[in-house]
Order: C-alpha cells, then sequence, then structure tokens
C-alpha cells in the first residue's frame, strides 16, 4: 500500500468508521473554499472491526435521494505490523481478525450533481497514531486531513485526536477538514493522555505544532458542523 501510495495525493480519514460521505465532499466539482487540488486517493482507518461490511463487493456505503456509493471490487492487499498501544486505545478493540488487515475497494460514487465518478479507497484496520508515524516515515504526502467524530464511535480512543496537529507538517498536509474549531486545538484542556503519548512515542510525529489554521469554508458536512482549514507552515530560519 505505502507504495502505491508514495506519489499521490492522499485523503486520510483516521476513526472513519462507516462515514463515506468525504468521497463525495472532496470530488472536484464540490464548491469549497479550499485552493488545495483534490486527492488521488482515498486512506481510511479504523481500530475495530465494525465497518467490516463495507470491504464487502457490491456493499453500498451511502445511499439517499441523491448520491449512491458502492464497492465495485475489494482485495486485501497488505498485512501491516502496527502495535497496539494501551497508552492510546483500549487493547480489546483490535481484538478482532481484520486487525491490521488492508483492503483497497474500487468504490462507484452516483450523485445526481456530480455524476458518476471511481474512487480509489484504502481502508486499513489499525491503530491511528501508529499509522500516522508509518506514513510519515515512507515520506507519504497526507494532503487532505479528516478529523471528523475522532473516538467518538465507540468510546475506546484514549486520545482526543488533537495530536494530529502536530503530526499536519510532517505529512505535508495542505488542509484540514474538522469538527472542532481552530480555538479547540489551542486548549490544552482539550488534549488526552493518549494526544502526549502519541506526540511523545512515536518518533514520526514531531513535539511541537509547526502549522497555522486558516478557515476558509465552514460546512455541515459528515452529519456535524465543520470548519475547513487551509494550511501554511511557518519558514525555519537558518
Amino acid at each position: 500500500m505505502f507504495a502505491k501510495l508514495k506519489n499521490a495525493r492522499v485523503a486520510w480519514y483516521p476513526s472513519a468508521g462507516t462515514d463515506f460521505r468525504p468521497l463525495l465532499y472532496l470530488h472536484h466539482n464540490y464548491q469549497t473554499g479550499l485552493s488545495a487540488p483534490p486527492p488521488d486517493v482515498y486512506l481510511f482507518s479504523n481500530i475495530c472491526d465494525h465497518p467490516r461490511h463495507c470491504i464487502e463487493m457490491g456493499a453500498v456505503l451511502h445511499s439517499d435521494a441523491r448520491t449512491k456509493m458502492t464497492v465495485k471490487s475489494s482485495e486485501m492487499v497488505q498485512v501491516l505490523n502496527l502495535p497496539i498501544r494501551p497508552e492510546v486505545v483500549y487493547h480489546e478493540c483490535g481484538e478482532h481478525p481484520l486487525i491490521n488487515q488492508v483492503y483497497k475497494l474500487e468504490v462507484q460514487v452516483e450523485s445526481d450533481l456530480l455524476g458518476v465518478s471511481k474512487v480509489t479507497l484504502y481502508y486499513a484496520f489499525c491503530e491511528n497514531t501508529a499509522l500516522a508515524d508509518k506514513l510519515i516515515l515512507y515520506g507519504i504526502k497526507v494532503s487532505h486531513v479528516i478529523r471528523v467524530g475522532f473516538g467518538d464511535g465507540w468510546g475506546l480512543s484514549k486520545s482526543s485526536g488533537a495530536w494530529l496537529l502536530n503530526a499536519l507538517s510532517a505529512l505535508k498536509s495542505e488542509c484540514l477538514i474538522s469538527d472542532w474549531d481552530k480555538r479547540m486545538y489551542e486548549q490544552s484542556l482539550n488534549r488526552k493522555d493518549g494526544d502526549y503519548f502519541a506526540i511523545s512515542h512515536f518518533k514520526g510525529i514531531p513535539k511541537q505544532v509547526e502549522v497555522e489554521l486558516s478557515q476558509v469554508d465552514y460546512k455541515v458536512c459528515t452529519g456535524r458542523e465543520t470548519y475547513w482549514y487551509q494550511l501554511t507552515y511557518p519558514v525555519n530560519e537558518n
């Protein structure tokens, strides 16, 4: 998987669960305030196996009056060897047969507004901070990061996802879509013990936040209020 992602623009959705609407919201014809070009490929991750039905061929990932998303092909392409640290998540959430498996899905998106398109999506059943560390190690460009509903689904995360702000520069990210506004990232009370552990333990995740968030849009997406940020990075003076 990592070799396939090496030269691509990747949209990563950690703790994605069964929310596939970003495949629609990041479509090149969907109107947002982002100046960043759309992603080439999507990477979803989730440590629990409750999205297991989503990797089946023919699975309908989303369906409403205007949009339908269907899995046209599915293939298990890699088994990762990523740790599950009890400081970050409860260990029992990784005790299932799909843990550390990665599936490549070809998804057909049919939209009354945006037409028909095909999307490549990798779904990794693994722990998010360990995956971030590996993406950084391999130099993968994660152009879009989606932090929406992080850890809310099953309450198994010991982090809030605030550590993602530290990782953005190393991931070479261009934009962040989040259900947190900028002030929530700035408040230390929103960081949990798992966030501090992720920053201190994983070598690839920087210790300091090296990014500036500029809000360019606000939308109700994925069933939540979301803030769309263009990212800029301070110039390092040597």
